[in-house]
């Protein structure tokens, strides 16, 4: 087996490639990934339960990056397997062949086979992710946060993203930064505490 590829236990016993999709995309293509995926579940008569599960983690990790002639751009990243990808392209192909082509190649192209990836999920203050923000080897998770105001008002920044195993090591190597800011320093310090690792 390719040392390059993790196989992943699926409910049915089968064994999936797990890699990490990276792409970026703008509203409207991705409404069309919804809107294929709903249609050929529900016209198809087929169990969704797959299906839901990518959709709903391509929701979970996708992230506003800016706007283009007045359409939101996101980026997705987040994990996919080889099997998800086929029945992705299947439901944009029958619903939807001629607007999801581009969507489809994004998504497909951007994908790469991974050892181990871990997700994290959690709100970060402003003031770590304007701190993120300002340091390269941060710029994965700052890239990946949409703004959120909590109940009392404040702002805070949702941090959802997945990353490899070589990201993770790099950034929580950052501990040991003497010239790195105190508040990154504190919060990579604990990374292994708040990261969930991918299961195979």
């Amino acid at each position: 087996m390719d040392n390059q590829k993790t196989l992943v236990e699926t409910d049915t016993g089968e064994y999936e490639t797990m890699m990490l999709a990276d792409a970026y995309v703008s509203e409207s293509e991705f409404n069309v990934i919804q809107n294929s995926l709903s249609e050929y579940t529900t016209k198809n008569n087929i169990p969704d339960e797959k299906l839901t599960k990518l959709l709903e983690r391509m929701r979970n990790y996708k992230n506003c990056v800016g706007t283009q002639n007045k359409e939101k751009t996101y980026r997705i990243r987040c994990m996919i397997t080889d099997v998800e990808m086929d029945l992705l392209n299947q439901a944009n192909n029958k619903m939807n062949p001629a607007s999801s082509r581009s969507v489809s190649y994004k998504i497909q192209n951007s994908m790469m086979p991974v050892e181990n990836l871990y997700k994290i999920n959690m709100n970060i203050s402003k003031s770590l992710k304007e701190k993120l923000d300002k340091c390269d080897e941060t710029n994965i998770l700052a890239d990946n946060t949409n703004i959120t105001v909590t109940n009392t008002g404040d702002t805070m920044y949702t941090l959802n993203v997945f990353v490899t195993q070589f990201e993770f090591d790099m950034i929580y190597s950052l501990k040991e930064n003497n010239s790195m800011y105190n508040e990154v320093k504190e919060f990579v310090s604990v990374l292994p505490q708040i990261t969930q690792k991918v299961n195979k």
